[in-house]
């Protein structure tokens, strides 16, 4: 992550997003099905209160795209962080 931050003040038209492909229990150690945490930084976005990264943490903040495959069209809007359309 400090790569990345330290090149996005080089260049603030940058965002970047994370995100895992499926839900994976620990317990189980395969695919399993539920929501997906994903974080968004850069050009345009505000912070959260999110204090880590994770599906317990990401269930707090509200926000909830029920399409997986949209998350990518809500990174590239002018107002990533809107996902409450």
């Amino acid at each position: 992550v400090a790569p990345f931050l330290a090149y996005l003040e080089q260049h603030p038209d940058t965002r970047l997003l994370v995100a895992p492909d499926h839900f994976t229990l620990i317990s189980t150690k395969t695919h399993a099905g539920g929501p997906v945490p994903f974080a968004i930084c850069g050009r345009g976005v505000a912070q959260d209160n999110a204090m880590a990264y994770g599906e317990r943490e990401a269930g707090k903040n509200g926000v909830l795209i029920e399409n997986g495959f949209e998350l990518v069209h809500h990174f590239l809007r002018d107002d990533p962080l809107d996902f409450r359309i």
